[in-house]
């Protein structure tokens, strides 16, 4: 599980950038599980602030999930994505569906 919305992790506001050191020792754990033969899925996991208010942490939670798939993006597939872990609170079936 990883919780990427902290200020040390990420930006507060637009851009949303993800914090390059922060992206560089998910690689480290995700490159030593590799070479283990293990399948790894990397999540988005105790987004509180999506689940309180989803309609204005929408643009947020996209714009991470561009940078996280960028920089991912020539992984194999034994890396999976999990887009949000136990998506609840405000976040009703029908806004997480759309």
């Amino acid at each position: 599980p990883i919780r990427w919305e902290p200020s040390d992790r990420s930006m507060e506001e637009a851009p949303y950038t993800i914090s390059e050191s922060f992206l560089e020792r998910i690689q480290t754990v995700v490159d030593k599980a590799l070479e283990e033969d293990l399948k790894i899925i990397i999540n988005m996991h105790h987004h509180e602030a999506l689940y309180a208010d989803p309609a204005e942490q929408k643009e947020c939670f996209l714009a991470q999930w561009r940078q996280i798939a960028e920089y991912f993006q020539d992984y194999p597939d034994d890396l999976l994505f999990e887009v949000l872990n136990e998506p609840h609170g405000e976040l009703s079936p029908e806004l997480w569906n759309t």
